[in-house]
C-alpha cells in the first residue's frame, strides 16, 4: 500500500512494486497492481 506524504493518507488502490533481499543474498520484486474480481478458485486457470 503507498502512502501520500502530503495528505498522510494511505492509498490503497494504487499499484506498487516491492523490492527485497532474501536472506541468501537473493534480490526479488513483488509487483502488486492486479484487481482481484473473485475469491473461487475454480474460476482461475493455471
Amino acid at each position: 500500500m503507498s502512502f501520500d506524504q502530503e495528505t498522510n493518507k494511505s492509498r490503497p488502490l494504487d499499484t506498487v512494486t516491492f523490492f527485497y533481499i532474501t536472506r541468501e543474498g537473493t534480490p526479488g520484486i513483488l509487483y502488486v497492481g492486479l484487481k482481484t474480481t473473485t475469491t473461487v478458485l475454480s474460476r482461475v486457470v493455471l
